[in-house]
């Protein structure tokens, strides 16, 4: 009996030190489950999962107290990395939970065959944390006073492991806000933002960073910048990382460097050092800004400026130009080429350059570049890469990756083109560059502009001081004359036939100078808008007769051949007889001063088309190309020499021009070149036509007096008296 009831007692013994021994490896299991908790999360899988099986309970809950104390969050229990899940539980409510929050000691739940539950509240260090329940069914496991020997040992383990997860939560929460806050701050910025360990492997680095080199943030991580810049680009970079990193010292400076896929920029970077809490340098941190487009457009400032500079330090607008050229290539562009178009109009190349180490570039595509700037000069129109078309791809072959060509305009009117072109595709392109070489354009243009001008206004001031000189001239010969043989007739002493020649002379010389005094009225009242006509409706045929026969003498005396032909009779003209006879005299005498001994003049007057058309051809010295479109302005002459040869003042045909035109005629004249004669044409509506003209005609003038004597008959010609025919006894 004592054998089996020690039997018994060991028994008993063995089986409660087996059961304490289970206890304690449940407890130990939980015990390195907590210490592997990181989030209230993982803390509420251990109370539900094992710490639950260790007690017998069917299940576990844990609950957290809110930062405001009013409230539980009943924490779900859920994986790791899953955002984690609650449920509010107000603080006075009767749940196990919400009882063992208020209360420091274990709170037993168990009625009527309910469920069961221990709860006890977490505190750590003298602050509440929460509390955790366990949830038993029925009459099934063990009392929940035995639960209570576990739950003593697990409340102080589950509220160390609680209050470190809630650490990590909260610096979690810091890290991730902070975390938002510099996403915030990188991602809302232009500037490149990056960071750099001391292998020089990037950690982070903006999207605005990262598209430099069309990779995502996430594409840069753990590359260099040997991977991904040029090599002269990576080697300075870090270089200057290096320092940083050694110095310890922030540094801003200004860069340019090229990406692997050929990007170009200019930057401005401020860099330094990236330090641990300790001080020990991990590496560099930057922000980089791209001032590619404020560098370009200082540059292409400093370049207009420098350019305007040597367009404004002279006239000379060609050397002016060519010197615009030298500075903009290669400074620009490999190649430029400028084209004007001259007052003949024709398209001339001005200046041209290209770059050293460019080759023949300029040379194999200058046919090309003429052939643009006739474009651009027609139409005044910009022309880029993407305009050329055909063109583009035939320079492309010769070794040109862009072009720019922008007219040189004045007023409007394009005069020229400037061409830049470069071997580089991603060169030429942007709006800086454009807007550069628009405004070169334009200011070359005033530029030209402004030096014609200055040219036009010199010859115009030679030609009136040639003028002035030849007026002198042709006034002094007749009045020499004229006062010669004045005195001569004075002293009485010439015969009868001699003082007859005397007085033809006297007559014929005052009636020379009085029409030069005329042709300079008229010339006045030309510019002043004020030239009297007497208009009524003539027969312009008889007029033409009469100043042929008035030359006729002229014509005898230098040996001419004179042809005139008319079928002109009964075509009315409306208009001044006296300023149309004027208009024909200047036409013969011009004709005649320089067709030489023994030439021809043709003289016709035909009814053509509604217009009486006088025409006056010979076959004398000619007319240049470059003096055609100048023929009938005021003072203009040609060859000096010639001119003084012949004499004439040199506005017989501006005045023909102005009173033809007052007519509502036209003039022109035409000549194969020097020594091949000329020919000119003078066109005037007939009575019947006349209505349709008179809108172009100027007002109606009221008859005056005359300007030159009725009977002045001749023109100027070699046949007036020159001052070698005054008698040797006249000083002049």
């Amino acid at each position: 009996m004592s054998r089996r009831l020690s039997g018994c007692l060991y028994g008993d013994r063995t089986r409660k030190a087996r059961q304490a021994a289970a206890r304690l490896a449940r407890l130990q299991s939980v015990t390195a489950a907590l210490l592997e908790a990181r989030t209230p999360a993982d803390v509420a899988a251990v109370v539900a999962g094992r710490a639950a099986r260790a007690l017998g309970a069917r299940s576990g809950k844990l609950a957290v107290l809110s930062a405001e104390g009013h409230a539980l969050r009943v924490v779900f229990p859920g994986p790791r990395k899953q955002t984690p899940q609650y449920e509010l539980l107000p603080l006075g409510a009767p749940s196990p939970l919400a009882r063992a929050a208020r209360m420091q000691g274990p709170v037993l739940g168990a009625s009527n065959g309910r469920e069961r539950s221990i709860a006890v509240q977490l505190a750590w260090r003298g602050q509440v944390l929460g509390s955790v329940a366990f949830f038993f069914p029925p009459g099934v496991g063990p009392a929940p006073p035995r639960a209570m020997e576990l739950l003593r040992p697990f409340s102080h383990q589950c509220s160390v492991a609680l209050d470190r997860a809630l650490r990590e939560e909260r610096e979690h929460a810091e890290l991730y806000a902070t975390n938002a806050i510099l996403r915030a701050v990188t991602e809302g910025t232009t500037d490149c933002v990056f960071v750099k360990d001391r292998r020089e492997r990037y950690v982070m680095m903006n999207s605005a960073g990262a598209q430099v080199f069309d990779l995502s943030p996430e594409e840069i991580i753990g590359k260099d910048d040997a991977s991904l810049f040029r090599q002269d680009s990576g080697e300075e970079i870090v270089a200057r990382d290096m320092a940083v990193m050694a110095t310890r010292a922030t540094i801003t400076y200004e860069c340019s460097s090229t990406t692997r896929s050929g990007k170009k920029r200019v930057w401005l970077s401020t860099k330094g050092p990236w330090l641990d809490p300790e001080g020990n340098v991990l590496g560099v941190v930057g922000i980089s800004r791209d001032i590619t487009e404020r560098k370009a457009t200082e540059e292409g400032q400093r370049l207009l400026a420098e350019a305007s500079g040597i367009l404004a330090s002279s006239l000379e607008y060609e050397s002016n130009l060519a010197g615009v050229v030298r500075l903009l290539v290669p400074a620009f562009a490999d190649a430029c080429i400028i084209h004007v178009l001259e007052p003949s109009q024709e398209l001339h190349r001005l200046a041209a350059k290209v770059a050293p180490d460019a080759g023949d570039m300029l040379v194999k595509n200058e046919p090309i570049a003429e052939e643009i700037a006739g474009a651009v000069v027609r139409d005044g129109a910009f022309r880029t890469w993407s305009d050329l078309g055909n063109l583009g791809r035939t320079l492309s072959a010769q070794g040109v990756g862009a072009l720019l060509a922008a007219p040189i305009v004045v007023h409007g009117r394009p005069i020229g083109s400037v061409i830049f072109m470069s071997r580089h595709a991603d060169s030429l392109t942007s709006t800086i560059e454009r807007s550069l070489v628009q405004e070169l354009g334009r200011r070359a243009g005033l530029a030209i502009e402004s030096a014609r001008l200055y040219r036009e206004a010199q010859k115009a001031i030679r030609l009136k001081d040639e003028f002035l000189a030849v007026v002198s001239h042709e006034l002094r010969t007749p009045l020499t004359s004229i006062l010669g043989w004045a005195a001569v007739l004075r002293k009485g002493s010439l015969s009868e036939e001699a003082q007859r020649r005397a007085l033809e002379r006297i007559d014929r010389n005052a009636m020379q100078q009085a029409r030069i005094v005329d042709d300079l009225i008229a010339t006045t009242s030309m510019m002043t808008n004020d030239l009297h006509l007497d208009r009524e409706e003539i027969d312009l045929a008889p007029i033409v007769e009469q100043a042929v026969e008035a030359a006729r003498p002229a014509i005898v005396a230098r040996g001419l051949a004179l042809t005139v032909t008319s079928n002109a009779a009964h075509a009315p003209v409306f208009g001044d007889a006296n300023r149309l006879r004027q208009a024909v005299d200047n036409l013969l005498s011009n004709a005649i001063r320089f067709t030489p001994e023994g030439g021809s003049v043709e003289v016709s007057c035909e009814r053509v088309d509604g217009a009486v058309v006088l025409r006056v051809q010979d076959n004398g010295e000619g007319i240049t190309p470059d003096l055609l479109p100048h023929l009938f302005q005021r003072f203009r002459q040609g060859d000096g020499s010639a001119a003084r040869r012949h004499g004439g003042l040199g506005l017989g045909l501006s005045i023909v021009r102005y009173i033809v035109e007052a007519h509502g005629g036209t003039v022109k004249a035409e000549s194969a070149g020097q020594g091949r004669g000329a020919t000119f044409t003078i066109r005037v509506p007939i009575v019947a036509a006349r209505q349709e003209r008179l809108s172009t005609l100027p007002p109606r003038i009221e008859p005056g007096p005359r300007l030159f004597p009725a009977n002045v008959q001749i023109a100027e010609s070699e046949a007036s008296t020159s001052s070698t025919e005054v008698p040797d006894a006249v000083a002049c």
